[in-house]
């Protein structure tokens, strides 16, 4: 009579010498708690003056007296705080009118550009004709309309 495996997880497994199917048995992970010191042995390389630091406490005191914040490192499920003053509509309105008033001076002559600005214009007009861009559609006021 022949053996039919049964529903489940299986893997395989060398049994005296032997390749076999065997059911997989799961091994519970122990549950451990990280431990997180203050001492960093690589150091940590301030981005604002250079200096290396070995203390995490030490390093972040030194970015807040330099006016900065440490953002990142998010972990899943944590609340995030709503500081960035980059998501502001103030922001968002200013770098709008900002992006539109560059266009136009870019665009009517008025600001000087240099020749690697010019050199990238032309090799984003060269991709654009290429298909490697999808080229906006926009209407007499600057707007993209797609």
């Amino acid at each position: 009579m022949e053996h039919k495996p049964e529903r489940g997880k299986w893997t395989f497994k060398e049994i005296d010498g032997k390749v076999q199917l065997v059911p997989y048995v799961e091994v519970p992970k122990p549950r451990v708690h990280t431990i997180r010191t203050d001492h960093v042995p690589e150091g940590i390389v301030s981005m604002i003056t250079g200096e290396v630091f070995d203390s995490r406490s030490r390093y972040e005191r030194h970015v807040k007296e330099h006016g900065y914040e440490i953002v990142g490192h998010d972990m899943k499920g944590q609340s995030q705080k709503a500081t960035d003053k980059y998501e502001t509509d103030e922001y968002n309105r200013q770098l709008e009118e900002d992006t539109a008033r560059a266009y136009y001076d870019v665009r009517d002559g008025m600001a000087p550009l240099t020749e690697l600005d010019k050199e990238m214009c032309k090799t984003i007009d060269n991709q654009l004709e290429n298909g490697m861009y999808k080229e906006a559609k926009y209407d007499d006021g600057g707007n993209d309309y797609e």
